[in-house]
């Protein structure tokens, strides 16, 4: 599973949930950084699926351009939620 970049309202510690954040430039950095790891370890994928928000959908489409399945049939749905956890002094244990 790839989850999307930093997007500019996590950079300002704001919860993002439904609202349609666009990515940052460490979160496309992110995104990228994802696709080369996949590519490298060879990666090859039958479906993808994403969200219907356009930063979720801007990086899997970085990420399967990169890996050369740009092709690849794409499932959008409303189920798929992210967690959030872009809120300070929030732990790993406690987003569990």
């Amino acid at each position: 599973m790839v989850r999307h970049g930093e997007t500019a309202w996590n950079k300002e510690n704001k919860l993002c949930g439904w609202f349609n954040a666009p990515s940052s430039k460490k979160g496309i950095q992110e995104a990228l950084a994802a696709d080369q790891t996949l590519k490298r370890k060879g990666y090859q994928f039958d479906t993808a699926h994403t969200s219907v928000l356009t930063r979720v959908q801007h990086t899997l489409k970085v990420i399967l351009e990169e890996i050369e399945q740009s092709s690849l049939p794409v499932e959008k749905t409303l189920r798929l939620r992210g967690i959030v956890k872009h809120l300070d002094k929030l732990s790993d244990e406690a987003t569990m």
